[in-house]
């Protein structure tokens, strides 16, 4: 059969060029790039059949299915270009989370008009045009694109079967791309290329369904209170380049130690708080929300005689995060006011007024402290007068102007992020003034840190959730209140409930000093990668199904086979540990 008209030529430029802008990060891969172009011609062909198919019967349904591949595109290119992530189940589930557009930081309804307003032009224009293009033998068209997908997926599962690092990176940035479980891709590439082909790097973590710690809870000797603050998206380049940005976190650091090479565990909160509070990795995430039964600090604390509360300037009930971290008896207080500026300012005043009534009641209390002005705020959730100026009702100091002298990135974005950066600061600074002048620092820990930090362009994607970066992992760690010995344990947040066990119960942790940092991807429910940092270096893998592969770091850069191949046993049992 033979088609006279398959598409307009109209409609085949803008598909053809919105795949390759869709795609086009799949292309720098080395010989793992051909699978990408291929898929990339498959995407295309693919159209063109369809469209060809369609068009001799409904003219207009062919013009629906045009627009169609339009929008898909355009919103794959958006979510690309603003988050480096792709269209896929996880950004879905953002998109269903409580407050998503403050939680992800653009507004969705935005994102929904620019894709819905560039497919419904691209729809008008090929109604009005509605020209002709080349004509084609449909059938072996579509033999020819089929073989085309074919290839890019026989090419695929080669390589991995070989363990090459590149494909897998390849296969992070391409989208619209789904190949076969690796067991089988293992079953049916065996027989040909024997084993001494298969890919020495596949192995199964535990599964998702094993049971999550169940630890006993441990017994306090010490009943030191402790003050957790936690700063949304707070990363520690900005300060390390230039301390002046933070003057009142450099200030108190002095009382104890700050730690600006700290890692988060995770690139996004759901996962890292869950770390940060439970200490263990959020490889069982998933896990502990069905169970409903909360682990790590907050019970261990309430078992202690401790009072535990929290004041949240945005709600942490993020993917069910509260049924694994909370006991029904915390007392949580969450502010309900869209500007970001005035709700962290509630953060102090109730964080305050908290710890004074349980100083009064003479309770030891833990109390967690969770700010969110850092969280997108390029993204226009803090006013100009809540960025500027601001006042702690229960302070006794004034907020200046923020300083203008301090350029460390040239981009607007930048400048608004050091700009909440600063106002951060501030507000810190007179949470402690404080807390001084009502004398509840004593006998109290006070714990600074961040669940993840952001990207600001650095890597050409703006947010988090997408890649282990510095950026989005390495966040700053300060401690108040337990001498200024830096314990050379406490080098991620999976580190911070064994720090505190033992600083109040007087039992050294049997966690060694040069146990690896493992890092945990950003999905809605089980990581899909993970990073381990060891004496020899950082590695890199993906999960995928069950299967650990090998894949290049953010840098670019493949350790050595054997050195990858220690780090996989390192990782797996990093892994088992966190799954008893």
């Amino acid at each position: 059969m033979v088609s006279k008209h398959i598409i307009n030529w109209f409609e085949l430029a803008v598909v053809a060029l919105l795949t390759l802008i869709a795609t086009a990060g799949s292309l720098s891969y080395g010989w793992a790039s051909l699978i990408g172009l291929m898929h990339t011609l498959f995407l295309i062909g693919l159209f063109v059949c369809t469209r060809a198919f369609i068009a001799p019967l409904n003219q207009t349904i062919a013009h629906l299915l045009f627009t169609a591949a339009v929008l898909v595109l355009i919103v794959e290119i958006l979510i690309q270009q603003t988050f480096g992530l792709h269209l896929n189940l996880f950004i879905l589930s953002l998109v269903l989370q409580p407050d998503a557009s403050g939680h992800i930081g653009v507004s969705l309804p935005l994102l929904a008009l620019a894709a819905i307003g560039g497919s419904a032009i691209a729809f008008f224009t090929a109604v009005k045009i509605n020209g002709t293009g080349p004509t084609i033998n449909l059938r072996k068209t579509a033999g020819l694109v089929l073989a085309v997908g074919c290839a890019a997926q026989v090419g695929h599962a080669v390589l991995y079967f070989e363990g090459k690092a590149n494909v897998m990176a390849m296969r992070r940035s391409l989208p619209f791309f789904y190949a076969p479980h690796p067991y089988h891709i293992k079953t049916a590439l065996t027989p040909i290329l024997g084993s001494n082909g298969e890919n020495p790097f596949a192995a199964q973590p535990p599964a998702k369904t094993m049971a999550i710690p169940r630890a006993p809870l441990p017994t306090f000797n010490s009943h030191k209170n402790i003050l957790l603050i936690v700063a949304d998206s707070l990363r520690s380049t900005d300060i390390a380049k230039n301390p002046a940005l933070t003057p009142n976190i450099v200030k108190w650091a002095k009382s104890g130690w700050l730690n600006l090479d700290h890692y988060s565990v995770s690139n996004c909160t759901h996962f890292s708080m869950y770390s940060l509070l439970t200490g263990v990795l959020p490889s069982n995430f998933s896990r502990a929300v069905e169970r409903k039964q909360s682990a790590g600090m907050f019970p261990a604390f309430e078992a202690n005689g401790y009072k535990t509360s929290t004041s949240e300037a945005a709600s942490l009930d993020w993917y069910g995060l509260p049924q694994a971290i909370f006991p029904e008896s915390t007392h949580r207080t969450i502010e309900d006011l869209e500007d970001a500026g005035l709700a962290d300012q509630s953060v102090s005043d109730n964080t305050v007024n908290i710890l004074e009534k349980a100083h009064n009641q003479n309770t030891p209390f833990f109390h967690l402290a969770y700010y969110f002005g850092m969280h997108f705020p390029y993204s226009g959730q803090l006013n100009a007068d809540t960025l500027s100026t601001g006042t702690l009702s229960t302070g006794t100091l004034s907020t200046g102007e923020l300083r203008t002298d301090i350029v460390i990135g040239s981009n607007e974005g930048h400048q608004s992020y050091l700009a909440a950066i600063q106002r951060f600061d501030t507000q810190f600074g007179h949470l402690m003034a404080s807390l001084q002048a009502k004398d509840l620092l004593d006998d109290t820990l006070v714990i600074l840190t961040s669940d993840h930090g952001d990207e600001i362009g650095e890597n050409g994607v703006i947010g988090h959730a997408s890649k282990l970066t510095d950026a989005q992992v390495r966040v700053p760690l300060l401690v108040i209140g337990a001498g200024q010995k830096k314990p050379p344990s406490l080098r991620s947040h999976t580190d911070l409930l064994p720090y505190l066990t033992t600083l109040l119960s007087g039992k050294k942790s049997n966690e060694p000093d040069d146990a690896p940092i493992v890092l945990a991807n950003c999905s809605y429910e089980y990581p899909d990668g993970f990073a381990l940092i060891d004496e020899k270096g950082r590695f890199d893998f993906t999960y995928d199904d069950g299967y650990l592969t090998p894949m290049l770091s953010p840098n670019g850069v493949a350790p050595a086979p054997k050195n990858q191949l220690s780090a996989l046993r390192k990782l797996t049992t990093a892994l088992a540990k966190s799954h008893h």
